[in-house]
């Protein structure tokens, strides 16, 4: 017997969507890809490795992204450093430094951890367009 028409136009198109899934590689979120050029781009303007390697660990896929807490943003600073996260911020902590935080996103808890010990937030992408580089610790 042979497989009726509408079976073998169907087996064709899930081959097709097969073949679309296999392409798609990398990231899709456009705040993900801004974050990105902005970061290569301040690399390309200052020279900074720093910058490329913030890139590098946040080009990863998401369940290999960064993650920290605030108690390690308070153990790894001091008064006055920039620090960035190339990944998620999270709550579990506290923060008594003044520091500026960049990462590509951050809890709601810690943001307010942040902005409640006189620190600043900043998204990569703002960072990079503002700081130099000098003196930018990667808390990882």
């Amino acid at each position: 017997r042979k497989a009726p028409r509408s079976a073998l136009k169907v087996s064709s198109n899930l081959s097709r969507k097969r073949s679309w899934l296999k392409e798609m590689k990398g990231p899709e979120s456009t705040e993900l890809i801004d974050a990105l050029k902005a970061l290569r781009r301040a690399y390309s303007r200052t020279k900074k490795r720093a910058w490329l390697k913030a890139a590098e660990l946040l080009s990863r896929p998401r369940r290999r992204r960064v993650e920290v807490n605030v108690y390690s943003l308070e153990k790894h600073s001091s008064d006055g450093d920039f620090v960035v996260v190339p990944g998620k911020v999270l709550s579990l902590g506290s923060l008594s430094k003044k520091i500026t935080v960049a990462a590509f996103s951050a809890t709601d808890g810690a943001r307010k951890k942040i902005a409640a010990s006189g620190s600043k937030f900043l998204t990569l992408a703002e960072a990079a367009a503002k700081a130099d580089g000098r003196k930018v610790k990667i808390v990882i």
